[in-house]
């Protein structure tokens, strides 16, 4: 059941389609060897284009990032402002390989996610336990959304809607009991959306004994998990959810 959950396997289109009425508008780009179907792809990016071109203010411009990594681990974001420099990045996502971790991209993702850019990039990433918004996650390599914009509280009521609607509309394959972090962007016109979904696997810290707190958390909760699986004597469900997750990675 795990491995149906789009967030917990990073399958970051599924849930930004799910919950797409307060996400970043997200176009999916299979990275497929078929010539048809790639055009209609392309046509279809360039009305996505012609849309969102100017979708938190003039010449906002546009990323492409990759389902199941971080985007800065596994694949570095690319921006482009129009359908012809997306053109040359597209191409050299096909023929360059990475300098770092040595493979090409096309010959790893099966798709790829063109977004539109907002023009502030302070990101708030919080942090939810059962569903309940605790904290806001600090970190030196980002900054949060300004509390001239939004106050704690706002963004914390925005998240825990934003999870539940999700809940919903993947009918409720999410399982892991709301320990989450919703990553929120604001745009000029103070409309809050979603950026990402993340699992607490990803970075969830705070600076103070918060994160003690999530750390057990997510340890009580998996070690349940397997207690429960144990106790069941089903072996074959542990023995299933390994092998899977070997064919995943």
């Amino acid at each position: 059941m795990q491995l149906l959950d789009p967030v917990i396997n990073a399958d970051k289109f599924e849930y930004l389609c799910a919950a797409q009425t307060i996400c970043l508008p997200s176009l999916k780009i299979p990275l497929l060897h078929d010539d048809n179907k790639l055009a209609e792809v392309m046509e279809t990016l360039k009305k996505f284009i012609k849309k969102y071109t100017d979708y938190d203010g003039e010449g906002s411009g546009f990323i492409i990032k990759a389902p199941y990594v971080q985007n800065k681990q596994g694949f570095h974001m690319r921006n482009f402002k129009d359908y012809d420099s997306f053109i040359k990045i597209f191409l050299g996502i096909y023929t360059s390989r990475s300098k770092s971790l040595s493979y090409i991209a096309a010959e790893v993702f099966p798709y790829l996610i063109v977004q539109p850019k907002v023009l502030s990039t302070n990101e708030s990433k919080i942090v939810l336990w059962d569903g309940e918004a605790k904290y806001l996650s600090t970190s030196s390599e980002f900054r949060g959304i300004s509390n001239k914009k939004k106050t704690p509280k706002e963004l914390k009521d925005f998240a825990e809607s934003a999870l539940k609607l999700l809940k919903k509309r993947t009918n409720n394959v999410i399982v892991s009991n709301g320990h989450f972090r919703v990553d929120l962007f604001c745009k000029v016109d103070g409309t809050l959306v979603v950026n990402e979904f993340e699992s607490l696997d990803a970075y969830y810290n705070s600076g103070n004994t918060d994160d003690m707190i999530t750390f057990t958390n997510i340890t009580n909760y998996y070690v349940a998990i397997l207690s429960n699986l144990i106790k069941s004597n089903n072996y074959l469900s542990i023995l299933g959810t390994i092998n899977n997750t070997i064919i995943q990675n």
